[in-house]
């Protein structure tokens, strides 16, 4: 069994699936030949994909509270120097 073929023709078959009430249809590519198929299921439209915002961070610059550095890029009250000695357990005024 291969593609399928026009009763009046011979030649190639395409198919047109359904969406909403539109039935299915079956259109030879050769004489135009065409065919409505009962639709047993009825399939919605492709749906819009909405695009999710993100929003942007800004990282401001200040002067650390901590080590008192001047014009850095600050996370929170602290700068990221002293941020990452804090989280890894190192002490920040040690240095």
């Amino acid at each position: 069994m291969g593609h399928p073929t026009c009763p009046k023709c011979k030649a190639l078959l395409t198919f047109e699936p359904a969406y909403g009430l539109i039935s299915a249809r079956v259109k030879c590519i050769l004489c135009g030949w065409e065919r409505a198929r009962p639709v047993a299921v009825v399939i919605p439209p492709p749906e819009r994909v909405e695009v999710k915002q993100v929003a942007i961070r800004t990282d401001k610059r200040g002067t650390c509270q901590l080590c008192l550095r001047e014009d850095v890029y600050l996370r929170g009250p602290k700068c990221s120097r002293c941020y990452n000695r804090i989280k890894r357990g190192v002490d920040v005024h040690a240095a």
